[in-house]
């Protein structure tokens, strides 16, 4: 009985051990595609221009919205010790809701590079007003509501 426990107790701690992380700095371009879902919310499906030797790598970030400014701090990949055996971006998706027509300050951050732009949202599109750089790229500036 003793040696059942041990047995279901080390195979426990190593299926938990599996799903740890660890963290690393962000050196890569961040590409932001931005996408609507249902009811016209807004993501921003975001991926790094490095790829990493597992597919299940993440972006943690930060994201805060006032009245009319959007702020998202990328923050640091999240290499999970569990590996999806396939190379691919780290990525992440963010979910900045049900927006109201109206123009919005952008503030994005990666590591020290802060940048700022502006996201324009009517009733029948979005628009992004963002100048590429060595940090952040949006890969399309533009998606109607009705597609």
């Amino acid at each position: 009985m003793k040696r059942k426990i041990l047995i279901f107790t080390t195979f426990v701690l190593i299926f938990i051990g599996s799903f740890s992380a660890c963290r690393k700095d962000i050196d890569s371009k961040i590409n932001i595609r931005i996408e609507k879902k249902i009811e016209d919310t807004l993501l921003f499906h975001c991926y790094t221009e490095e790829i990493y030797p597992c597919s299940n790598y993440s972006i943690k970030y930060e994201y805060k919205q006032t009245s009319n400014n959007i702020y998202i701090i990328f923050k640091e990949i999240i290499k999970w010790d569990g590996c999806a055996t396939a190379f691919g971006p780290a990525t992440a998706c963010i979910n900045l809701g049900l927006l109201e027509n109206g123009t919005y300050n952008l503030y994005l951050q990666n590591g020290k590079k802060k940048q700022k732009g502006e996201l324009t949202v009517s009733s029948d599109s979005y628009k992004i007003n963002f100048k590429n750089n060595n940090k952040f790229k949006f890969i399309n500036k533009y998606l109607n509501k009705n597609n």
